[in-house]
């Protein structure tokens, strides 16, 4: 096997079109209630590499001005180390955290909900960065009324939750949806991940991980992700994928993005995915993607050969 391609040992998200790199996707049908158990301990980094992991609620609103959302992230025994709160009636967020000082879950943070809530799809997300640093969006919209000063890196992060429980004492993550709210799927791990309704359209698709990536308008340091990690559109209709993929989120196993192959119509990654996925770590992309490469869909979208000649690479 060339020693460039990525073997990837977690239970990947990559036979479904949904998302890339997760390590589990819980398809849930408009449950209430989910706990999820963190299948590995999150204090060997020897297996998971770093403390940067991902966590995706999506679900349903019935009408959009009285549902509910709680979820957390606990520890073995129960005791919450960092919650949001989602109140669709009063038009607010609030996260707690758990004061080591008393020992009790405080409110932490709280603010308005840029827009609100809406009838249908929302996503809840939470990102964990390091041991103290963890933060929340809900719909695109970092859960943070403030941010603090790196002066070393001149650059802004959400503040840390001290004092509180560490981010790798954790053991799972919860959700309850009331009031007419409920929870369609959960993802996790190091990856990217979107809401099914919109797949097999790469613009929805890249509109979405944009809104929720750092440094973009409103966002800043309360992204989840690097703006990189999104998908490449067929420039001449974007509701096709191009069909190699340069940045790919990394997975536990390597540190530097992936390059792969997709499906144009769908995103997906075809099985197996050693063979469709590498590290760009050692040389770049050397991948060809003849397997993904749908001439059909280029000659449709282009005028004629020597457009496309202009337009795209062909492998």
């Amino acid at each position: 096997m060339n020693p460039q391609k990525v073997v990837l040992m977690l239970a990947l998200l990559v036979g479904t079109a949904y998302g890339y790199m997760c390590s589990d996707n819980k398809d849930l049908k408009d449950v209430t209630s989910f706990k999820y158990k963190i299948p590995h301990p999150l204090k060997d980094l020897g297996y998971w590499r770093s403390y940067h992991l991902m966590y995706y609620w999506f679900g349903k609103f019935d009408t959009g001005n009285k549902e509910k959302l709680t979820a957390s992230y606990s520890k073995e025994d129960g005791s919450v180390i960092y919650e949001a709160v989602i109140d669709c009636k009063a038009g607010t967020w609030t996260t707690k955290r758990h004061n080591m000082d008393d020992d009790k879950l405080e409110e932490y943070k709280s603010g308005k909900l840029e827009g609100g809530c809406k009838a249908g799809v929302y996503d809840l997300i939470f990102k964990v960065e390091q041991p103290y640093i963890m933060k929340w969006l809900f719909n695109g919209q970092g859960l943070e009324d403030d941010l603090v000063e790196r002066p070393a890196k001149q650059a802004m992060r959400v503040e840390r939750i001290k004092p509180g429980y560490m981010s790798i004492s954790a053991s799972s993550t919860e959700i309850k949806a009331e009031n007419g709210a409920t929870v369609t799927r959960f993802s996790f791990g190091k990856c990217v991940a979107w809401p099914k309704e919109i797949t097999n359209n790469c613009n929805d698709v890249k509109k979405f991980l944009l809104a929720r990536s750092k440094f973009l308008a409103g966002n800043a340091a309360k992204g989840a992700y690097n703006q990189v990690f999104t998908v490449d559109c067929l420039s001449t209709n974007d509701r096709y994928f191009t069909w190699i993929q340069e940045a790919i989120h990394p997975d536990r196993t390597s540190y530097k993005p992936l390059c792969c192959c997709l499906n144009m119509k769908t995103g997906v990654i075809p099985s197996p995915v050693e063979d469709n996925c590498q590290s760009t770590a050692a040389q770049g992309c050397k991948l060809r993607c003849m397997n993904t490469y749908d001439p059909e869909i280029i000659a449709a979208n282009f005028n004629n050969a020597e457009e496309a000649e202009g337009e795209t690479v062909h492998p």
